[in-house]
Formats: structure tokens, sequence, C-alpha cells
């Protein structure tokens, strides 16, 4: 363990020296506001996370009894460049719904609470779980927690600060133990970081990583397929337990199986342009 915390606190320090620790933007100050947030990520690209989150900050207050009374059509339309629209307006009333109605509007529970009550009566509210809660607390109310999303997941794991196979929950106690609770934001904040910029889920630039003498992972040849990802259901088109739908298939997937569909003699799938296929050589295709 020491051996592991002592590796743990050279690899921050790196990380320090290579990213910026960004400063807590005025919407964590609104615990609700940051819960609309993080559910609007979901399986997003922060760019469109963040312009879905103005388009709807744009047409409603961001409040409890505002969203929950809101029209859906119109929580959609504001969403629809985040993807998942529908879903995540649905849960968006829903969890509105239930803050105006059981809390009064207020989620300042979070303040007062022990931490894992307060963790808990978050992840009771629909569409919630454990990573949006632990924003929620690391964020607003600077508890000792460490969410991990899908980067904090796979880096920390080819770093071999946690086992390859651990899911959420393990990782996230794997990080708090090796690093101090003062460390929390700034480890969330350079694991993302290092995960967009180099640790990336295929292709990861490891003869460029700043921290690469410290990765075991570097050396690896299987580094190319890297772990298996237990991030949670959030990360696997779920939010707590909403599924916002399925995951959409790659070019190559789509591809694959419309030559497949074709070689059987079954119509293509429509996103396909292409003819079918009259199943003889190019030869006798005339």
């Amino acid at each position: 363990m020491a051996d592991r915390r002592a590796r743990a606190a050279e690899i921050l320090v790196i990380l320090r020296r290579n990213f910026r620790v960004p400063r807590l933007s005025s919407v964590a100050d609104d615990p609700f506001k940051v819960l609309i947030r993080t559910i609007i990520s979901q399986s997003t690209a922060e760019r469109n996370t963040r312009r879905a989150y103005d388009n709807l900050s744009r047409s409603f207050p961001i409040t409890p009894e505002r969203l929950s009374k809101a029209n859906a059509k119109k929580i959609e339309s504001s969403l629809r460049v985040a993807g998942l629209y529908r879903s995540k307006s649905k849960i968006i009333k829903e969890v509105s719904k239930t803050i105006h109605e059981s809390y009064g509007d207020s989620l300042d529970f979070i303040y007062s609470e022990p931490t894992e009550v307060a963790r808990k009566r978050l992840i009771d509210l629909p569409g919630v779980g454990p990573k949006t809660a632990d924003i929620v607390l690391l964020f607003c109310a600077k508890r000792p927690v460490l969410p991990v999303d899908t980067h904090v997941d796979r880096v920390s794991k080819r770093l071999g600060l946690v086992p390859s196979n651990a899911r959420y929950e393990e990782v996230r106690s794997g990080l708090q133990e090796a690093y101090p609770p003062k460390d929390y934001f700034a480890v969330h904040m350079l694991l993302i970081s290092l995960g967009r910029a180099y640790c990336r889920a295929l292709n990861p630039l490891c003869q460029e990583c700043p921290v690469r003498e410290k990765c075991p992972s570097s050396k690896s040849p299987l580094m190319r397929k890297g772990p298996r990802s237990f991030i949670g259901r959030e990360h696997h088109g779920m939010v707590g337990n909403y599924r916002l739908g399925p995951m959409r298939p790659s070019a190559t997937v789509r591809k694959r199986s419309s030559q497949i569909c074709r070689t059987r003699g079954r119509r293509a799938p429509a996103r396909s342009p292409r003819p079918r296929s009259s199943g003889l050589p190019p030869s006798q295709a005339a």
C-alpha cells in the first residue's frame, strides 16, 4: 500500500506539471444545476453537453419546479444536440418533480447530512447513479468522494492504481485510498485530462505520455486492447435505473451487418444506400 501511494503521489506531481487543474465554475454553487448538467452529459461529449445545457438554460430557469412543469417536447428540443434526448428529458422531468415535491426544491441536505447518507439519498433519486451522486457531492459540497468517469476508470487501471477488473465502487475506493481527500478534485480532473490527451481508449499515445515511466501498461503488447472497463451503467446507455437507449454501432459494424444481409439474400438495413446484390459473381451479374 505504501509503495502504491508513493507511486500515486509521483504520478500526481507529473500530471500537475503537464496539465492545469480547472477552477470550479459558478454552476457548482447550485447542486441542482450540477445534477441536471451531469444527467445531460451521459454518453455525450463535453462540447455537446455544454451546448445542450446552454440551450436548456435559455429555454427555462434551471429549477426543480420549472423543469418539473416544463413541456417535455421543449426540453427534448433543447437537449437534441446531446443525443438520447427523449430519455434524458423524461429523467430530468421526473427527478425535478421528486426534488420539487419531496425536498422543497432544494438539495441542501448534501451540505448537512453525513457523506454516505447524502450519497444514498442522491442515488435514490430517479435517474441518479453513483457517478452522478459523487460529482454533485465533490463539486458542490467538497465532500471526500472521487467520481469515476470513463477516463478515470480507464487511466487508473492502466496505471495500475486499481485492479484491471475493478468495478465502480472498487475503483472509487482504491483511488480514495491512494490519495488524500484534499487531492480528490485534482486527481479526478487530471486523470480525465490525461485520458483525453494521451491515454485514449483506442490507440493510446504511450510514447508521448508524460507518465509513461510510471505506467506498467506502456510496455505491454496488449496495450492497444486496453483493460476491460467496469465504469458503471451510466456509461453504457444507462443512468441510474433508466435505459437511455441502445448505443449507436460503429460505421464498421453497420457496414459489416449490411454485407452479411446482402450475402444471405435479405434486404440490407435502410441506412445502407447500396442496392441488393444478385448473389452472382461480377462477371455473371450482367
